[in-house]
């Protein structure tokens, strides 16, 4: 299209008209109202932008949607279309409420604020707040109760009309922005419980080996995908260069990265470039240096840590087998020092040995030597303490032959 005379708008204010066309009009009338905007240029030759804006309700799923289509006016008169659907929530809680769930939450986020690891979820539940907020605003209802009436509206297009159905527009796109914005929250909530899942893994042996394999390869990839992202731009660019202008999946630099991934996975469609010049020649060598070399080379990383972990492991598990034998060691020392060390009065009450340090003792001494009669002379050395006399351990094989009853 060549516009028949030339403007200049540049450096002018701009300025905006807002048209409305309710739901309730049938064919015919919704074309008469079209055809008087047309009467009233609210297309012309200094027109930048139009946004079609349709507000829907969707009752089954309980949630609005604003659809957009926009058309933006280039100096050359090409004209570029865009379309959005922005959904969002109408009933945040359902059909039940749930206000003092959040009145918990929200003490306990503010308990939580002390710790780093719950901010997140503290933010997850203000940009919550925020949209129930704008939900529940008094003139976002008064508004969109207006526009659900069709009795309530005028076919002229009042300024009133037309502010209400502004303010409800407005509304569910900040909503929507909002809602997107806590997507994105939620979702590095959940890798951050995912996180702190396999970080409980320590206790177990091989469920460690493999958080700890995964977590010294990603501090290692660091250095490769650096590399890999160098060599997998240099053939995207190079595919864009020779065949974006004979084929579709080299005719942006979105489109290349994209086929170049589709290559590497094995999904690329060879048949849609082969008839062209150099086609056989990238695609062979994308496919040796990428997928053989850097992705061999990932899997070596891969290995190699695993190996180290495994290896480190191993002897973490050995030294603490070696510890636990100096202090079972130690632990015997101590033991047969402090029976050595044991004065009369700990050790004898009522003229025998005390039935608790007696059986102690000898299980000890089982175990050492399964087949050990008790007599006066196998109890001294037990008892190597000079205050304690003969008749003692007579008393106390005397007192075990009996039961155990006398006192």
């Amino acid at each position: 299209m060549v516009y028949p005379v030339c403007h200049a708008y540049e450096g002018l204010d701009s300025e905006y008209q807002s048209y409305l066309l309710i739901f309730s009009l049938n064919t015919t009338e919704a074309l008469e109202g079209l055809a008087d905007w047309k009467n009233q240029n609210w297309i012309d030759l200094s027109t930048d932008k139009v946004v079609i804006s349709v507000l829907t309700y969707n009752g089954e799923l309980e949630g609005y949607v604003v659809t957009e289509l926009t058309l933006e006016f280039h100096a050359g008169g090409y004209i570029t279309p865009k379309a959005t659907a922005r959904p969002t929530i109408s009933i945040p809680y359902g059909k039940k409420n749930s206000y003092v769930n959040d009145i918990l939450v929200w003490i306990w986020c503010i308990v939580a604020l002390y710790g780093r690891s719950q901010a997140v979820v503290c933010v997850f539940y203000a940009i919550w707040a925020s949209i129930v907020s704008l939900l529940n605003d008094d003139d976002f209802q008064d508004s969109l109760w207006k526009l659900a009436d069709p009795s309530a509206l005028n076919v002229n297009e009042t300024e009133d009309d037309i502010r209400s159905l502004n303010v409800v527009i407005d509304n569910l796109k900040r909503i929507a922005d909002l809602t997107s914005v806590l997507r994105v929250v939620g979702a590095v909530i959940i890798a951050l419980i995912g996180l702190q899942i396999l970080n409980r893994f320590r206790f177990h042996p091989q469920l460690n080996i493999l958080t700890r394999t995964v977590a010294s390869a990603l501090k290692q990839f660091a250095a490769f995908f650096i590399v890999f992202i160098v060599i997998f731009l240099t053939f995207t660019i190079i595919g864009s260069m020779i065949f974006g202008d004979r084929a579709k999946e080299f005719a942006s630099l979105d489109n290349s990265m994209a086929s170049c991934i589709n290559m590497l996975f094995g999904v690329f469609d060879f048949e849609s470039i082969k008839d062209l010049q150099f086609s056989v020649a990238f695609y062979w060598i994308y496919m040796v240096v990428v997928s053989l070399v850097l992705m061999n080379m990932m899997l070596a990383i891969v290995l190699d840590a695993y190996d180290d972990v495994s290896k480190e492991s191993y002897k973490k598990a050995a030294n603490m087998e070696l510890a636990n034998r100096v202090v079972a060691i130690c632990w015997d020392v101590v033991s047969e020092i402090s029976i050595m060390l044991f004065a009369r009065r700990t050790v004898v009450s009522h003229g025998r040995i005390r039935p608790h340090l007696l059986e102690r003792v000898l299980q000890r001494k089982i175990k050492e030597d399964p087949h050990t009669i008790l007599s006066p002379e196998s109890l001294k050395p037990l008892f190597p303490d000079d205050g304690i006399g003969y008749e003692v351990f007579q008393a106390t094989l005397q007192h075990i032959e009996n039961g155990g009853n006398q006192q």
